[in-house]
């Protein structure tokens, strides 16, 4: 969709299963899965989608180069993507500015029957294929009787700035994992709190902070707070809330501005339908600015969730009722953009969890 016209262009072709748009960092190319896990690539408007040989889903570098399937590809001015070199297939994450790339690296030597000890390694480099540092290692261990033992790694984030990685431990624990702080090579990781691995359970911050929603439990709407972070202490304090509210889906704007969502905490046991759907209607938005300590609520934004600012921090999208709006400035009205994002009353849902944010991609930047 055009932003200022409107216009709609179909991008996919009729009847095939599409997931995870992305716009490049520099707004000329969209990225999307189809089918049966492919990769394709269109102009920004939509037009010309073709299909990136050999590839199953992918991310975007700063660069505007495609990391997928362990490799790098570059993608030309004229929007064709090539295998610039070899692999980096233990490549993780990487900062926003492309400065600093993380790997996770373990080696394993395998002892018969069914049974390996080594050690995970958290390496970081300035560029995806130059020389690595070892930041942090431990010893892990596989056998057939007691699974996997020890911190294997599950996700990495670079925070911007050289200001360190963050990383969760332990991919078995389904009901939420350990984010650590680790700042440097060689000092001692942090431990910050229990959170899951969902899609906004962490939000970077103005420089030196990060927010985190923790909470224990896979249930959406159980045990989750959301808590603003430092760098140089590793602490983290709550946002101030009501008992029995819930406050989580962290976005901050380039000036320093935090919207987030408060919901109610509820006891059902169950994720049908009609559940979900009722609990999500009673999302509220709200906003802190620098200097605030309590926020204010967004008028007109019942039932929101997954806020995204504009690269200006002067707009905010977020989804409602299965739809997007748009709120064009703070004190505006809502629009809506478009919807509805999924089938009715189909709403993928894992535990209350439903990945609104897999469902839209929003380039707020005029193509450079």
């Amino acid at each position: 969709m055009d932003g200022a016209s409107g216009e709609v262009r179909p991008v996919s072709s009729p009847g095939q299963e599409v997931s995870g748009p992305q716009f490049s960092p520099n707004g000329k190319w969209l990225a999307f899965g189809a089918g049966s896990g492919r990769l394709f690539i269109a102009d920004a408007d939509g037009a010309s989608p073709r299909a990136v040989p050999g590839s199953s889903g992918g991310s975007w570098l700063p660069d505007d180069d495609l990391f997928t399937n362990g490799w790098l590809w570059a993608v030309s001015p004229d929007g064709v993507a090539a295998p610039p070199g070899p692999p980096s297939t233990d490549l993780a994450a990487w900062s926003p500015n492309g400065a600093q790339f993380a790997f996770v690296e373990d080696t394993m030597d395998v002892h018969p029957p069914r049974s390996s000890r080594g050690v995970e390694r958290l390496e970081v480099s300035s560029s995806p294929s130059g020389p690595v540092q070892t930041w942090w290692e431990a010893p892990v261990s596989f056998d057939s009787a007691n699974g996997m033992r020890g911190p294997f790694i599950a996700r990495v984030i670079v925070l911007p700035d050289d200001e360190g990685l963050l990383y969760w431990v332990d991919p078995d624990a389904a009901d939420g994992l350990e984010l650590y702080l680790l700042r440097g090579p060689g000092e001692a990781p942090r431990p910050l709190g229990t959170t899951l691995l969902a899609s906004g359970s962490v939000a970077i911050g103005p420089p030196g902070s990060f927010s985190i929603v923790t909470g224990h439990n896979r249930y959406a709407w159980m045990d989750k707070t959301l808590e603003d972070c430092a760098v140089a202490t590793a602490r983290c304090l709550p946002v101030p809330a009501a008992k029995g509210v819930l406050t989580l889906g962290p976005a901050w704007s380039p000036n320093g501005t935090l919207a987030f969502v408060k919901a109610p905490a509820s006891s059902a046991t169950n994720f049908y339908q009609a559940t979900v759907t009722s609990w999500y209607a009673e999302h509220a938005l709200w906003t802190m600015a620098p200097g605030q300590t309590r926020g204010t609520e967004v008028a007109g934004a019942g039932g929101a969730t997954s806020p995204e600012w504009s690269a200006n921090g002067k707009s905010l999208l977020f989804v409602s009722g299965d739809a997007l709006w748009l709120l064009p400035s703070l004190g505006a009205t809502p629009q809506k953009v478009a919807g509805p994002l999924f089938p009715a009353n189909a709403w993928p849902t894992y535990y209350g969890e439903v990945g609104w944010q897999g469902q839209f991609a929003w380039s707020s930047l005029a193509p450079s």
